[in-house]
């Protein structure tokens, strides 16, 4: 399995992207300007949980793609910056097990953020 954290560099997050599309089969429709328009928009900081991100590639705190919908592919309006602590609590809880049942303790302030944007985002 690849790992596609690239820093705070939208170019070169973007090219990530592109190879993780295909590798999955999803629809890739962006541009490099909608990922440098996240990227400004975020401010430097986690969707999910504010938490400002770091620019070092695999650290907890990198910044990370979210698909909102993961059975849709990687096209505007479908995807978010979170860091990959987010990205991957969201996967492995909310996608995966789709469960909230056997949380981590370590976890639980991280999925509760999540769980809070996904709830308001659905209504």
């Amino acid at each position: 399995m690849s790992t596609y954290a690239c820093g705070l560099d939208p170019k070169t997050k973007f090219k990530a992207l592109c190879n993780s599309a295909f590798e999955r089969d999803k629809e890739f429709s962006i541009g490099i300007d909608n990922l440098e328009l996240m990227f400004e928009r975020n401010n430097g900081r986690c969707t999910y949980t504010g938490v400002k991100f770091v620019n070092e590639v695999n650290h907890n705190h990198a910044p990370s793609v979210d698909r909102i919908n993961p059975s849709v592919g990687y096209v505007p309006g479908n995807l978010l910056l979170c860091t990959r602590a987010a990205n991957n609590i969201k996967e492995y809880y909310f996608e995966k097990f789709e469960s909230l049942t056997y949380i981590k303790e370590a976890d639980i302030d991280i999925a509760f953020e999540i769980y809070k944007k996904l709830t308001t985002a659905e209504k």
